[in-house]
């Protein structure tokens, strides 16, 4: 698909980024795409993107098709805006051509025994290293802007903790740093710890959570494991706040904090909900990366 053929791309429901996504592609110079929609309102006069009312050949006949991410909702359905039709992702990769690549976000069994029987291609972009590190940037921004709605004072020259040091957890300790906030960083891997004193953080090995926790602030947590656990949350400060970015549901026993009178929040999918248009541009850039060396 590189080259200066041009490529074809269908994009089926979603959400805000979607709409975003939309806008960007409208305002692509030249003729390198052409780009069909189906299931997704705008508000903007888009001069380069036809809209369809119903999945049909033609619609499907595309290099890409990009379904919503996640591509399901809580019924099993794909997302779709103003429209009534209730269409699963295995009803629509029946008709798709295994020519075409399919994009979507978290796939399942189902998913991947269809694509296998139809000789499709399916890239979930949750699994791309590409998607995550781009992603990861609007998720440390969320769980800062997330922080300072839930408390009356600034960042600056506060005790913050991150816990994790993937992605997410590297990125906003960089940023919390940027902001004059005294950073602390949990690691179990020695590795990991010798890298967070590098960069000028104060490491603290897993096992030695329980003996700090109470000296922090903000307690924002990246691992998708139970790490705040009834021991850990006895020893946190009332006037502590925890942002949990960790995948549902979590990291924190939120039962437990809320017993304890700790204001816990899981503050999920944030690139979405906090900045669709930045979002829009992470599926962009990956869709880009997935068409020029994929």
């Amino acid at each position: 698909m590189a080259g200066t053929a041009k490529v074809y791309i269908s994009m089926v429901g979603g959400d805000k980024r979607q709409q975003e996504l939309l806008n960007i592609l409208d305002n692509q110079h030249g003729n390198q795409y052409e780009i069909k929609a189906y299931g997704i309102t705008s508000s903007k006069l888009l001069k380069n993107v036809k809209f369809y009312e119903k999945l049909d050949n033609e619609f499907l006949s595309s290099d890409i098709i990009l379904l919503p991410i996640p591509c399901k909702d809580k019924r099993g359905y794909i997302p779709l805006q103003n429209s009534d039709e209730k269409i699963t992702v295995g009803e629509l990769l029946e008709y798709c051509n295994p020519k075409c690549k399919v994009v979507l976000g978290k796939k399942d069994r189902e998913i991947e025994d269809t694509a296998r029987r139809k000789g499709l291609n399916i890239v979930d972009v949750l699994e791309l290293e590409e998607f995550a590190v781009l992603n990861a940037i609007p998720s440390a921004e969320g769980a800062i802007q997330v922080a300072l709605q839930h408390r009356n004072t600034v960042i600056h020259n506060t005790n913050c903790i991150v816990l994790g040091y993937g992605r997410i957890g590297k990125i906003l300790a960089n940023m919390l740093k940027g902001l004059g906030a005294k950073v602390f960083v949990e690691a179990r891997k020695s590795i990991d710890l010798c890298w967070i004193e590098a960069m000028g953080y104060e490491g603290v090995h897993l096992k030695d959570l329980g003996k700090v926790i109470g000296s922090f602030d903000i307690i924002f947590n990246t691992v998708p494991a139970l790490i705040l656990d009834k021991k850990i949350l006895k020893n946190v400060k009332k006037d502590s706040l925890i942002v949990d970015l960790a995948s549902y549901p979590g990291g924190t026993d939120f039962e437990v904090a809320k017993e304890l009178g700790i204001n816990a929040v899981l503050a999920l999918g944030l690139p979405g909900k906090l900045y669709p248009k930045t979002a829009a541009q992470v599926i962009w850039k990956t869709l880009k990366i997935l068409m020029n060396t994929r």
